[in-house]
């Protein structure tokens, strides 16, 4: 029998939100005690909890979720576990993890331990950067998917639109708020799947690990 492991945050009013990102409201339309039947409304942004960015999170014309390759979404991947040295996950790291991995895919997710600090202040303010090398290993190695346990990633110095111009202009999915990653094995087939939505430049995923 195969084992599910749920890699996503769950969706509430209350959940912790990155800086600047709009409030989640959820109002319930419809009640069964009163109308025989529910119905609830959400209103959000795609990149709160568990969540995969488009290129046009970054591009003016970059694809939105829609037009994805589903294949980056759904498929191996190889899980790393990589600790940050002073703030940076270094590449050198990074590049022995993933070359003596069990298995190369090129979805290639990165546990760095940062998920367990989720109730922290830091947890949005803090979190390691990538080196500007990193890019150069994405290439050589033709990934296609990067997974984190961190809200989003960065090179050193707070630079959000570096990194993310780098990978979505190489259609680098990228999915953010991943969760007990340590409960997972080297390799594992990864099911992250967006909705579709037309002219997005994110969307909410439920990420299943499938052992």
């Amino acid at each position: 029998m195969n084992k599910i492991i749920d890699l996503s945050w769950t969706i509430h009013e209350h959940m912790p939100l990155f800086p600047g990102d709009p409030a989640l409201q959820v109002h319930s339309i419809k009640q069964v005690s009163l109308d025989g039947y529910a119905i609830k409304t959400i209103q959000a942004g795609m990149h709160v909890g568990t969540h995969l960015d488009a290129p046009a999170h970054f591009l003016a014309l970059g694809k939105t979720v829609e037009s994805l390759d589903l294949s980056s979404c759904v498929g191996k991947a190889t899980l790393i576990t990589v600790q940050p040295v002073s703030g940076i996950l270094p590449t050198e790291v990074i590049v022995s993890r993933y070359q003596n991995a069990l298995e190369q895919h090129p979805i290639l997710l990165i546990h760095t331990g940062w998920s367990h600090k989720v109730e922290q202040v830091e947890y949005f303010t803090q979190f390691p950067a990538f080196e500007p090398s990193f890019i150069q290993f994405l290439d050589e190695h033709k990934i296609k998917t990067i997974g984190v346990d961190m809200p989003s990633i960065q090179f050193p110095k707070g630079d959000f639109s570096g990194i993310h111009q780098a990978l979505l202009s190489r259609d680098i999915v990228i999915i953010e708020n991943l969760v007990h990653l340590e409960q997972c094995p080297g390799v594992f087939t990864l099911i992250a799947l967006p909705l579709k939505l037309q002219g997005f430049d994110g969307s909410m995923v439920r990420a299943i690990g499938i052992i």
